[in-house]
């Protein structure tokens, strides 16, 4: 196998107290942190919906879903759209609150080392060491299904 097919364009997004690491593909785009708008009875860890590209999304507190302690956005915060994994899903985009940009990443597949570090929550595939970071790989399937299991979806704004 060429080097070149072993390497996974990735980025690392700092939340409140963890990295969480993602292929380039997971992710949509990065905007500027604007409050969302709010939903009426919704759960902690909904922070409302915003529009983007002609659609309302809903965005998400990584941290308030993993049972962790709320958190406040400053003017450095972004949000990353993150695709749905689901292809034909109801949730075709969804967001999650960052700390600020990204980090862009070239990992090879020989560089992720499986770290035992941490406690492990119902989001979490793995925790892992990259480069001598420390991250999390995030089960974007779980977290997306607790949004479904919630009753929202991505919907077209007319």
């Amino acid at each position: 196998m060429s080097s070149e097919r072993a390497v996974i364009h990735s980025q690392l997004l700092a939340t409140q107290n963890q990295n969480l690491l993602l292929p380039n593909t997971a992710i949509a785009e990065i905007v500027r942190y604007a409050a969302p708008q709010a939903v009426d009875n919704a759960p902690d860890w909904l922070l409302g919906t915003m529009v983007w590209r002609g659609l309302r999304i809903p965005v998400v507190s990584y941290e308030r879903a993993a049972g962790e302690a709320a958190t406040e956005y400053d003017s450095g915060a972004r949000i990353a759209v993150l695709n749905g994994v689901h292809s034909g899903a109801a949730l075709q985009f969804y967001a999650v609150v960052i700390r600020n940009n990204p980090r862009l990443l070239k990992v090879l597949r020989d560089d992720i080392r499986k770290d035992s570090g941490g406690d492990r929550d119902k989001f979490q595939l793995q925790h892992v060491s990259v480069n001598n970071i420390t991250a999390i790989i995030p089960d974007l399937a779980a977290l997306e299904q607790l949004i479904c299991n919630a009753g929202i979806q991505t919907e077209r704004v007319h």
